[in-house]
């Protein structure tokens, strides 16, 4: 009698990809993944993320990211999601949003443009991110700490 066939691997919820160095703390991520009906709460403070790619259906998303990497960038694809972006208050953050039918409370960014955002240090800060969202019916919460 034959036994069963084995089953691949699950993967991990997000695949974080080493692109540099084999120290987990000094080590610089990018990720790119797609989510459906979850919640997500990432603290990637202590973490160098060089590219956070999320493609969101109806999801609660909550990401806190950390100034250990000169440019960051976060890209958010959402359906009716939930979104909270936490961003470090010395780092220089450039915000785009895109949306449909969505409530926004955004504190500590000055408005450039339609869906354009800008913290007031983005110029003089040494580490910048940047946030682009392009969001359905979503509501969405980006704060400074």
């Amino acid at each position: 009698m034959s036994s069963p066939p084995v089953s691949p691997p699950i993967p991990s919820p997000i695949a974080l990809q080493k692109i540099h160095n084999d120290d987990v703390r000094s080590a610089v991520f990018k990720a790119l993944e797609d989510i459906g009906a979850a919640k997500l709460d990432f603290d990637l403070s202590q973490f160098k993320v060089k590219k956070l790619d999320l493609d969101a259906g109806a999801a609660s998303l909550e990401i806190k990211l950390g100034d250990k990497y000169p440019k960051s960038y976060l890209n958010i694809g959402a359906g009716a999601s939930e979104i909270v972006i936490r961003v470090p208050s010395n780092s220089g953050c450039d915000l785009n949003l895109s949306a449909v039918l969505s409530g926004k409370s955004i504190s500590g960014f000055e408005k450039i443009d339609h869906g354009h955002y800008r913290t007031d240090n983005f110029e003089t800060a040494e580490n910048k991110i940047y946030i682009n969202v392009d969001a359905a019916v979503s509501s969405y919460t980006i704060t400074r700490y």
